[in-house]
């Protein structure tokens, strides 16, 4: 009788336990001096639900003078959290958060195809970059609408897909740049279902708070994200709109600057998802356009940045040790928060301080070109482009 062959047990590279040690430094470093959380967008979207409840005007809601600028879809969704305790809530929008970033973690792990034990130090410094711990400080809801997308485009079978991103559109509007992952597979079910799951959610509020609904889809979601040129410039707005106009120092940017800004990121995240997708690498291709739309936006607050979990195991995927350590340590340290005392266009730095402080969007630029170069990840993505098409 043949004894049945034992599986080899890998053990740990060296460097994988010095990824590791660094993942725990990082982590220890980062969450060591927080005694409690901001909470201030939490705030703002319990608010958003008592005004439901009570009946008040949704889009006069303050909380430290900051107004609640979602669609009033969202609104729907955080009655739940203004009628519990503001403890369960934050204890709530926690446990949210994390397994939402444990789930796009394995998501990702498993198409990239990463063992469990290399996605393990990625997994422990996901939670000490700036995006990640900022998002759960903030009660963000950036985890949860990266679930929606993920899962949408990397798990749920084709003749489904673009329900969640409709969602995650009616939560907050920027989601939307995802439709054209789906157009650029020329996936047109799946992007005809995203719109119209979006209407859904448009029309399910409209029914349930009908003059908050009028207000916000007649134009009034327009002036809503106006937060004065001191915000737009603030350094922790990390869109490149926002960078160009603090490097030389215009003041707030002009239309012209955010269109060509805007219009030039898309283009190319556009262009680079085409080449990944071509490659049969379809989280790099999302991620093209994510980081498309991060650059594009003209409000891209350094937490939206929370994409670079996905960035970060994609390089490690395709073996970019280098470019992956440099990238996690610029979005776990945000240089650029050393400067957010200072007036953007009078700040006491020079050129140098001011291209450090636009650090999110330098390393969004690197990581499109480096998602250009026809390199194929190790993992079973380059062998099986269609394998979420269920």
């Amino acid at each position: 009788m043949t004894a049945a062959p034992t599986r080899a047990v890998r053990r740990p590279s060296l460097g994988w336990l010095l990824g590791a040690a660094a993942a725990l430094a990082m982590l220890w470093i980062s969450w060591s001096h927080v005694r409690r959380g901001i909470w201030v967008d939490l705030d703002v979207y319990r608010a958003g639900g008592a005004a439901v409840r009570s009946g008040e005007s949704l889009y006069d809601v303050r909380i430290k003078d900051l107004p609640f600028t979602y669609p009033p879809f969202a609104a729907l969704l955080f009655v739940p959290a203004a009628v519990v305790s503001e403890h369960v809530a934050r204890w709530g929008m926690t446990i949210v958060t994390m397994s939402a970033m444990v789930a796009v973690l394995e998501v990702v792990r498993r198409r990239l195809g990463l063992s469990r034990l290399d996605a393990v130090p990625l997994a422990l410094a996901a939670f000490a970059l700036e995006p990640v711990y900022r998002t759960l400080l903030l009660g963000q809801v950036n985890a949860l609408l990266l679930l929606l997308v993920v899962l949408d485009c990397l798990v749920v079978p084709r003749r489904y897909r673009g329900l969640l991103i409709g969602i995650a559109i009616g939560i907050k509007l920027t989601p939307a740049v995802f439709v054209l992952w789906l157009l650029l597979r020329r996936d047109w079910g799946s992007a005809v279902r995203a719109v119209l799951a979006f209407l859904g959610t448009a029309g399910l509020a409209f029914v349930l708070v009908p003059s908050a609904s009028a207000f916000f889809w007649s134009g009034g979601f327009a002036d809503l994200g106006r937060f004065g040129s001191a915000a737009v410039l603030g350094v922790d707005n990390q869109s490149l709109s926002a960078a160009i106009s603090r490097l030389v120092g215009l003041g707030a940017p002009s239309t012209a600057v955010v269109l060509a800004a805007g219009l030039g990121s898309v283009a190319a995240g556009t262009w680079v998802a085409h080449r990944r997708l071509l490659a049969g690498d379809e989280v790099g291709s999302l991620l093209a356009v994510a980081v498309g739309g991060l650059l594009a936006s003209p409000i891209s607050w350094s937490h939206h940045w929370i994409w670079v979990v996905v960035g970060l195991m994609w390089l490690a995927s395709v073996g970019r040790t280098v470019a992956l350590a440099v990238m996690a340590t610029f979005f776990w340290l945000a240089p650029f928060w050393l400067f957010h005392r200072f007036p953007a266009t009078d700040a006491p730095y020079g050129l140098p301080a001011r291209v450090l402080a636009t650090a999110y969007v330098a390393n969004g630029v690197v990581l499109l070109q480096l998602l250009a170069r026809p390199r194929t990840p190790t993992g079973p993505e380059g062998r099986a482009p269609a394998s979420s098409d269920g």
